[in-house]
């Protein structure tokens, strides 16, 4: 992953499983990745995207079941209604 900015670093103790420091230290050996700590670190913040794109998934599933918020966007949608339609007169077609 390239980064523009060097983050600042320090120094962390884990426990990780053996067969997983081994799988580590063999994709290092073969090239794979430029160190343990940088692929520690990739495989962290990959996982943390993940996580964090699990908590959007459920957040979007509780407002789609939220009558509040159904509300607010159709009322969203009615004040632009007319707005969006004037817009969409003024783009060519292209046909």
């Amino acid at each position: 992953m390239s980064r523009t900015t060097s983050p600042r670093k320090v120094k962390a103790t884990f426990t990780l499983d053996a067969d997983l420091l081994d799988k580590c230290r063999r994709a290092v050996e073969e090239g794979m990745a430029p160190s343990q700590a940088s692929l520690i670190a990739d495989g962290l913040r990959l996982r943390l995207r993940e996580l964090r794109e699990e908590q959007i998934e459920r957040e979007l599933e509780l407002a789609a079941n939220d009558p509040l918020f159904l509300a607010d966007i159709e009322a969203v949608q009615r004040d632009f209604e007319y707005a969006d339609a004037e817009t969409a007169a003024m783009i060519p077609d292209y046909d």
